[in-house]
C-alpha cells in the first residue's frame, strides 16, 4: 500500500507512453493504412456512428457496428470487423469475444456503458466523443475542463471546495489499480461515520473497495500519516515563526489551516525549474519530530494530461491497450519522473551546516488537500531555532499548513468496512457487496452518480478518547476523451514530450502561461452535477 511508489497521474501516464513507443511493432503500412482509415472514419463520424472499438491482450483488434453482452457466457458479440496484430483485415461479420481477452475497450454508446448489466464492458471503455452537453467556458478551453477520481464529503451538502478526500488519483487506467489513504482530518467519537461519494467529473469511476483506517487516540491529540502510509501519534504542533519563497514572507498563507494558500506560478519557458520555501521554528527542544504539510497540486498536472490525451486523438485507445498489455511497461512504473518531482523536505543541521534529505512526498490531485507528515530521521536538535527547506517545481504546488509536531509513538488504525450504502436516499445492498472486500467486483459510478457511505465504529474502551479517521479507497478511472481532444492529435509531438525533448516542454510551458491564470476558474466551474 505504498502509494509513493507510484503517485503520478500525468507523470505515470508520461512514463507509460514512453515505452509503449519503444515497443511499437512494426507494420506494413499498406495494412496499416486500412486500419488508420477505418478507425479515423468511425471516429469523424461518431455523432452519425455508433461503436465499439476492442482492443484485445494478443494485439489484435475489432470495431464493432453493433453489440450485445452474453452475461451466462461472458462473452461479447456482434457484427463488425477483426484486424489482426499486423492490422489486416482477418474477419468481417459476427465476431464473438472472450471478456477476459479484452485489453480495453474505446466506444461511444453512453447509454449502453451506463445500462448496470453492461458493467463488466464499462470498466474496461474509455468513453470517446460522447455527445454529453458541456458548458461553453470548457469548449472554448478544454485543457482546463474539471477532471477528478471519486471525491468525498463529510457534509453531502458541502461544495466541491470542501471535499475531504480525492480517491486513487493516480489510477488512469485497469492495470494501474491502487490503495490510496487519505487523511479527513475529522476526529470523533461516534459510533456511525456518513460519507458522500460523488462522481464531479467526465470520467468512469470503477471502484473496487473503500475502508476506513480508525485510530483510536485521547482527545487533545492527533495523528498523522506518512507518504509511506505510517501512522504517528503527536502532541504539541509548532506553527512556523518564518516562511519565505525567493525572499518573500508568506507566513500568513501557511499558518494556519484554511483557504488561505501559497503558491507560485511556473516559469514561463521551463516547466521543471525548481523554487525553495524555506521554513522556520523556534522554541521546539525535542529531537523527534515531524513536519506538518496540508498540500495539494495546482492545475499544471491537469494541463499535461489533457495535453497528452489530445496528442494521443483516435489512437487513444491504442495506445491504452499498450498499457494494459505491456508488462515491461508495468514494471518500470516504480521509477517516478525525476524532472519534475514531488516535495523534497530537508532539514538544516547545524554541525555539519549542510541540508540533509529527510523524504520526498506526493499527492496527486488539485481538489481535495492532503494532511501528512514526514518524520525527521536521524534528526538531533542542536539549537533553539530549526530550519526546514522545501524544494519543488514552480507552479505545481499550493501549500496551506506547515506545522512541526512532536512525535510521540507510532500507532496501528482499525480497520473498518462498509455497514450501508444509499443511493437516492434507499439501501443500495448490490453496491454494498461490491465495495465491501478487495475481489474481483466493482462499482461503476457515472458522471453525477452520488451515493452516502455509512460506516460503524467499535465501542471505544476509555473514556475522553476518540478515533482520527482516514479513508482507503481501491480503484482506478478512465477519462471521456473530449471531442476537441481528438481534433488535436499530434503523435509526433507526443513522443517528443515524453522522451523530455526540450524544445517541446519549452513549447508546453509557453502554452500553460496562457491558460495558467484562468485555469482555476474554468476547472471549478466546470465541475458535473448531472449528465445530459
Amino acid at each position: 500500500m505504498e502509494k509513493h511508489k507510484m503517485p503520478y497521474n500525468v507523470l505515470t501516464f508520461c512514463l507509460l507512453t514512453i515505452f509503449v513507443f519503444s515497443c511499437n511493432i512494426r507494420l506494413n503500412s499498406s495494412y496499416r493504412s486500412v486500419y488508420e482509415n477505418y478507425n479515423a472514419f468511425v471516429h469523424s463520424n461518431n455523432a452519425e456512428t455508433n461503436f465499439l472499438k476492442v482492443h484485445y491482450k494478443n494485439g489484435f483488434v475489432s470495431v464493432f457496428d453493433d453489440w450485445k453482452l452474453n452475461q451466462s457466457e461472458d462473452t461479447l458479440s456482434g457484427n463488425g470487423k477483426l484486424f489482426n496484430i499486423r492490422r489486416a483485415i482477418d474477419t468481417e461479420g459476427e465476431i464473438k469475444v472472450p471478456l477476459d481477452e479484452i485489453a480495453i475497450i474505446e466506444t461511444n454508446q453512453l447509454d449502453k456503458i451506463k445500462d448496470r448489466k453492461n458493467q463488466r464492458v464499462a470498466r474496461l471503455a474509455i468513453l470517446t466523443a460522447v455527445d454529453v452537453i458541456i458548458g461553453a467556458i470548457c469548449i472554448t478551453t478544454p485543457k482546463a475542463c474539471f477532471g477528478s477520481c471519486p471525491t468525498f464529503y463529510l457534509n453531502d451538502d458541502d461544495n466541491i471546495h470542501s471535499s475531504s478526500a480525492e480517491g486513487f488519483s493516480s489510477s488512469i487506467s485497469p492495470s494501474l489499480e491502487k490503495r490510496d489513504i487519505d487523511a479527513l482530518n475529522f476526529w470523533s467519537n461516534n459510533e456511525r461515520i456518513h460519507l458522500t461519494m460523488k462522481n464531479e467529473a467526465l470520467e468512469t469511476h470503477v471502484i473496487n473497495e473503500l475502508q476506513l483506517f480508525a485510530a483510536a487516540t485521547p482527545k487533545g491529540k492527533q495523528v498523522f500519516q506518512s507518504a509511506h502510509d505510517r501512522f504517528y501519534q503527536v502532541g504539541k504542533i509548532s506553527d512556523c515563526s518564518q516562511a519565505l519563497s525567493s525572499g518573500k514572507n508568506v507566513l500568513a498563507q501557511i499558518k494556519n489551516i484554511d483557504d488561505s494558500e501559497y503558491f507560485s506560478l511556473s516559469d514561463s519557458t521551463d516547466l521543471w525549474q525548481k523554487e525553495e520555501v524555506l521554513l522556520n521554528f523556534k522554541g521546539i527542544s525535542k529531537d523527534s519530530l515531524g513536519l506538518i504539510l496540508n498540500f495539494r497540486q495546482t492545475l499544471l498536472t491537469t494541463f499535461l494530461l489533457y495535453n497528452g490525451l489530445s496528442y494521443m486523438g483516435d489512437e487513444v485507445g491504442d495506445y491504452f491497450s499498450k498499457i494494459e498489455t505491456n508488462a515491461q511497461i508495468r514494471k518500470r512504473l516504480g521509477n517516478p519522473f525525476k524532472k519534475m518531482g514531488g516535495i523534497s523536505v530537508y532539514y538544516f543541521d547545524e554541525k555539519s551546516q549542510e541540508w540533509i534529505f529527510a523524504d520526498e512526498i506526493y499527492e496527486t490531485g488539485p481538489i481535495a488537500k492532503n494532511l501528512q507528515i514526514v518524520p525527521l530521521q536521524d534528526f538531533s536538535n542542536q539549537g533553539s531555532e530549526i530550519k526546514i527547506k522545501l524544494e519543488m517545481a514552480k507552479g505545481m504546488w499550493r501549500f496551506d499548513y506547515a506545522g512541526l509536531a512532536e512525535i510521540e509513538r507510532e500507532v496501528k488504525p482499525e480497520i473498518i468496512s462498509l455497514s450501508e450504502i444509499k443511493k437516492n436516499n434507499l439501501p443500495d445492498f448490490e453496491s454494498l457487496e461490491m465495495l465491501s472486500c478487495d475481489d474481483e467486483k466493482y462499482l461503476i459510478s457515472m458522471p453525477g452518480d452520488k451515493f452516502d457511505l455509512y460506516f460503524d465504529l467499535p465501542q471505544l474502551e476509555k473514556e475522553n478518547q476518540g478515533y482520527e479517521i482516514f479513508l482507503s479507497s481501491k480503484g482506478y478511472y478512465l477519462e471521456w476523451i473530449r471531442k476537441s481532444w481528438l481534433e488535436g492529435k499530434n503523435t509526433a509531438k507526443l513522443e517528443q514530450m515524453l522522451l523530455n525533448n526540450k524544445q517541446t516542454w519549452k513549447e508546453l510551458a509557453v502554452e500553460y502561461k496562457l491558460y495558467e491564470s484562468q485555469m482555476e476558474e474554468v476547472f471549478w466551474n466546470s465541475k458535473i452535477e448531472t449528465i445530459q
